[in-house]
């Protein structure tokens, strides 16, 4: 998840240049995380190290929790909490937004830098549902709603069942 939040931060030339970077420089040598903040600030222009130290370094992940109200003059004030303990994380959350009438969502990317923090979106009455990370970008940990099913669930039932299909073979057993 770390490479692909950098590339997603960096662009995909940009990310793609420091891997080749990368390569060349310490090629048969061991990079650490602070070589490649290195390399990747220099590259790029931008300081990484706040980027580097929640990912790197950090324990832990953040988890957020979203309502959404409606505000005066037909818009949406769609709340973000990071609910996990600790400070709050730097985070760019893509958000996508679904409205009555189109096929697509608007997606927004929404920097969340405090343990509350909200946006606005336009035309609440058409507003039809608001998806947090649609494609899984943010390393955090997933509400209980986007993880599937597991079989390890069942041992939390009252009643377990469980359904087994034989087969016999060839010689008659």
């Amino acid at each position: 998840m770390l490479w692909h939040m950098l590339r997603l931060e960096l662009g995909d030339e940009l990310f793609l240049e420091g891997l080749r970077k990368l390569y060349s420089d310490y090629k048969y040598q061991r990079a650490s995380y602070s070589d490649i903040e290195r390399l990747y600030t220099e590259l790029s222009g931008v300081d990484l190290s706040k980027f580097f130290q929640q990912w790197v370094n950090r324990i832990g992940a953040p988890q957020l929790s979203l309502s959404v109200e409606e505000a005066t003059g037909n818009r949406a004030r769609i709340m973000f909490a990071q609910t996990q303990f600790g400070d709050p994380y730097l985070l760019k959350v893509p958000v996508a937004l679904y409205y009555e009438g189109e096929a697509e969502p608007q997606v927004f990317d929404i920097n969340l830098s405090q343990k509350l923090d909200a946006f606005f979106a336009e035309d609440y009455e058409r507003l039809q549902g608001v998806l947090v990370d649609p494609y899984f970008d943010v390393f955090r940990q997933l509400d209980r709603e986007e993880t599937p099913p597991t079989v390890g669930e069942l041992f939390g039932a009252a009643q377990i069942a469980f359904v087994f299909q034989m087969q016999t073979d060839s010689i008659g057993l």
